[in-house]
């Protein structure tokens, strides 16, 4: 009957030599397999297998985002796979890992909650102190086409469109439309 042994893979970041070298030594007589980069990428995930231990350096080391990690979470959760986390000095059994995801998780909703309810009263106090929050209704009063009403009236009124104005001036339709809209007095004939 063959045995089958469970592999150790360390995952080791190359580009900080000193640090990774004393974390690479510490788990190098441990380590069937020596992994070098920042993050584990999916070939490595697909390679674990039931009962096998991943050790790295710390939670970054299985993504950069929280999206990311939580999908390497999965991952060795499906598989069965242990968790070792070295700076942390912390490790989770395959079948605490769903738990583990779901946790970090509920933490990341709080604290996105508490960023929101904090702004949310920063605001409010603003507000009652009497500063009036958002941009002013026409905060933009001096417009591009200021400069050039009288001429813009007199195309206006000899027929030339709102479109060939707006190219004609280098700006967009709706400024021009703006322009107008601001100044009801352009379309009326003297």
């Amino acid at each position: 009957m063959k045995i089958q042994k469970n592999k150790i893979y360390v995952l080791v970041d190359s580009s900080d030599k000193e640090e990774s070298g004393s974390f690479s030594d510490i788990y190098n007589f441990l380590g069937d397999e020596i992994i070098s980069g920042k993050q584990i990428d999916k070939v490595v995930l697909g390679k674990l297998k039931a009962n096998d231990v991943l050790v790295v350096e710390n939670v970054l080391c299985l993504g950069s985002s929280l999206s990311e990690i939580l999908e390497a979470l999965a991952v060795c959760a499906e598989h069965r796979v242990h968790l070792c986390l070295a700076r942390e000095n912390i490790s989770f059994k395959a079948d605490k890992l769903p738990e583990i995801a779901d946790s970090l998780l509920l933490a990341w909703r709080l604290h996105q909650s508490l960023i929101s309810l904090r702004s949310k009263t920063a605001l409010q106090e603003r507000k009652e102190q009497g500063v009036k929050l958002g941009r002013p209704y026409g905060s933009n009063p001096a417009l591009k086409l200021d400069d050039h009403k009288d001429e813009i009236k007199k195309l206006l009124l000899t027929g030339v469109s709102k479109d060939d104005i707006a190219e004609q001036y280098n700006v967009c339709r709706a400024t021009v439309y703006n322009f107008v809209k601001k100044n009801p007095e352009l379309l009326l004939r003297e």
